[in-house]
């Protein structure tokens, strides 16, 4: 008997524990579903999917990302600012206010978007990465894709301009490299637009900043670039003016990632412009950027600083122009565009 009343009761206790176990699962489930929820809500992601308003449906290709508009808003008043370097894509929305998208949700997949900010006709999206994006309107909607580089671009560069900020790099006779470096990139830059976008280009400067190692380094591993390209001027070992000119670039001598074929491309196709002494390739693996980049990376030294000649020659806007040239070149080269 006493062994039967035992059965029974364990049986019993069984029974409970199972009951609570179920009970527990189900409240864990449901509660991770309301984390997740309220989460979602903290970072204002306001998505839904298949709202017929859109006139988004199946069988019709569907944007990553649509929202609508304030009545009356034409695609011209409408733009997007892509800010890769800061993984920020900005959207500039008149008469929208703080409390826009209480009223008018996203519609669509949010899984590139780590948050959003949103000010009275401006709206943030902090992405997880960097990103291509296709804005289009239609019907009162805008609607956005995101894209890889990689996905867009077969071939991708991001293009360095050694220095910036409080890191003025050489200076010479009041002529500080790290503006010479900027202005050269500035041009280049001109070129590549000329081109028209066949390239994908990234640059780690547009402005008198100056990013850290790692940031540019990143910047590269985001892309995927196929070459990480520096550039920079020169000085003699001592830093004193010398008749020591021309054209050098680095690489890191310890890689046989194809960066050794790139800098001698770059080196041909700079001191080919520039009419200046090609110099030859330099070991890099002392340089932190060159070392520690884990895509191909080739640092381009344009000229001497202490070299009087050349130094005036750095300082115009036609030498700096026929440097741009030959890096353009040589990226056409390297993209197999020659």
């Amino acid at each position: 008997m006493e062994k039967k009343i035992l059965m029974v009761s364990t049986a019993s206790l069984l029974s409970l524990l199972l009951a609570s176990l179920l009970v527990l699962s189900e409240f864990s489930v449901a509660h991770s579903r309301e984390a997740r929820r309220e989460q979602m809500e903290s970072l204002q992601l306001y998505a839904s999917y298949g709202d017929p308003g859109t006139g988004i449906g199946i069988g019709v290709r569907r944007p990553q990302l649509s929202l609508e508009l304030p009545k009356g808003l034409e695609e011209a008043g409408v733009s997007v600012e892509n800010d890769y370097r800061k993984r920020k894509v900005i959207l500039h929305i008149p008469e929208a206010g703080e409390d826009y998208l209480d009223g008018h949700p996203f519609v669509g997949r949010m899984d590139h978007i780590k948050g959003i900010r949103m000010e009275d006709g401006l709206l943030e999206l902090a992405m997880d990465g960097v990103y291509e994006v296709q804005s289009s309107v239609e019907g009162g909607w805008l609607h956005l894709d995101f894209l890889a580089p990689w996905q867009v671009y077969e071939t991708i560069i991001v293009i360095d301009a050694g220095h910036g900020g409080s890191a003025s790099g050489d200076t010479k006779q009041q002529v500080m490299e790290k503006d010479l470096n900027l202005s050269i990139v500035r041009r280049l830059k001109s070129l590549l637009e000329e081109d028209g976008g066949s390239i994908g280009v990234y640059y780690t400067r547009t402005e008198d900043e100056n990013p850290s190692f790692e940031q540019r380094l990143q910047l590269a591993e985001a892309v995927r670039a196929d070459v990480f390209l520096s550039i920079h001027c020169h000085s003699s070992g001592d830093g004193q003016m010398s008749e020591e000119n021309g054209t050098e670039a680095m690489y890191d001598e310890e890689k046989e990632d194809g960066s050794r074929q790139l800098a001698e491309i770059f080196l041909q196709e700079v001191s080919n412009s520039l009419g200046s002494k090609a110099n030859g390739l330099f070991p890099g693996n002392r340089d932190y950027v060159l070392r520690s980049s884990r895509v191909p990376a080739v640092s381009v030294a344009v000229g001497y600083m202490t070299n009087q000649e050349e130094l005036d020659k750095l300082k115009t806007a036609e030498y700096q122009g026929r440097a741009a040239q030959g890096l353009y070149q040589a990226i056409l080269r390297m993209a197999g565009s020659q």
